[in-house]
């Protein structure tokens, strides 16, 4: 089994995430099913590390990115948000 680490995201894991956040399967159970531009998901990206009401954490598998999660705090409740990337799948 690989050794698996969590780390805090930073600016230069925005391509990995927009790859998750992109892949079919993933698009399929978001609240938009259409496609996020790269530029368009950069900005949104940087702006989640900005934000103090923001954790967004990588998960590495022995050493590569594997997924994300991230915890948005509102005024109310917060939103999870959880991917895997495609290669990080199906492992049980």
């Amino acid at each position: 089994m690989a050794e698996i680490a969590v780390r805090p995201a930073s600016p230069g894991d925005g391509e990995f995430v927009w790859e998750c956040r992109n892949d079919p399967a993933a698009r399929a159970v978001s609240r938009s099913v259409e496609p996020i531009p790269l530029a368009d998901h950069l900005a949104w990206f940087t702006a989640r590390l900005e934000r103090s009401e923001t954790r967004f954490l990588i998960v590495e598998a022995a050493g590569e990115p594997a997924g994300y999660v991230r915890f948005e705090r509102g005024d109310v409740e917060t939103e999870i948000s959880i991917a895997l990337a495609p290669k990080a799948r199906g492992r049980g």
